[in-house]
């Protein structure tokens, strides 16, 4: 079945991108959930729409991605230890040799 997607489908295609599928994933997954719709003669008006609104999609979750990108790069996260009067100083933990020279004590 050839389809013409609506919106981006991960290993599958991009928004307006026209695709030939199995009838069931077409039938079953796609259509219900109008990622996409059959492809017919009189689709590229609506082909057009659809590359122009994946374009604008995606440049907005760049966007986004930039700016939690950056949200996340300043941030500092200091976990506190508790430790036992008995246990040692030097290691806390010893089954997370590498993870604990990240924790700042």
């Amino acid at each position: 079945m050839k389809i013409m997607l609506l919106r981006d489908v991960y290993k599958l295609g991009e928004a307006g991108d026209v695709k030939k599928v199995a009838d069931g994933y077409a039938r079953n997954y796609l259509l219900p959930r109008r990622l996409a719709v059959p492809a017919r003669e009189g689709a590229h008006g609506m082909v057009k729409r659809a590359q122009a609104a994946g374009v604008k999609m995606r440049e907005q979750e760049a966007k986004d991605k930039a700016g939690l990108a950056e949200k996340l790069g300043n941030l500092r996260v200091t976990v506190p230890l508790k430790r036992a009067i008995a246990m040692p100083i030097r290691n806390p933990f010893p089954s997370i040799e590498p993870i604990i020279s990240c924790v700042t004590i």
